[in-house]
């Protein structure tokens, strides 16, 4: 995230709030800033967690503007990315595109926790709607 910001993800099942997923720790020291250790934590949460997330995000963004649709990426954007030699990770930032959708780019992420800025970023995904999931409950509302 952008300047270091937001609660530790990962830690599958885990429930706790900010900090309290993951395996704790996994944030090196480079030079005064926290670099990710990426190898030590998988990201994962429950499909209830999942779904906790996803309503109080509709709870607290639904019809708002500047708020993030879902949207679908192919395998290929994140194959090409994660095909760099020094990727470890990627890194999300929001954007807004030409129309004025708030939307994701991603790049790939080195071991020292810094963006790599060559070859391929991803941005623009296959939104929702029209392309949505066809409700199978876990994310959908």
């Amino acid at each position: 995230m952008i300047g270091g910001k937001g609660g530790k993800s990962g830690g599958a099942g885990g429930t706790g709030g900010k900090g309290g997923r993951g395996e704790g720790g996994s944030e090196g020291q480079e030079g005064g800033r926290k670099v990710p250790q990426f190898a030590r934590r998988n990201h994962s949460v429950t499909h209830a967690d999942a779904r906790r997330m996803r309503e109080r995000y509709i709870e607290k963004y639904a019809g708002r503007s500047g708020a993030i649709d879902p949207g679908a990426y192919g395998r290929k954007i994140f194959d090409m990315m994660l095909e760099h030699p020094e990727c470890v990770g990627l890194r999300f930032y929001p954007g807004v595109d030409e129309e004025g959708n708030v939307t994701l780019l991603f790049c790939g992420v080195n071991a020292e926790g810094n963006d790599i800025l060559v070859g391929t970023i991803g941005d623009i995904p296959w939104r929702c709607p029209p392309f949505c999931s066809g409700g199978n409950g876990v994310l959908q509302f």
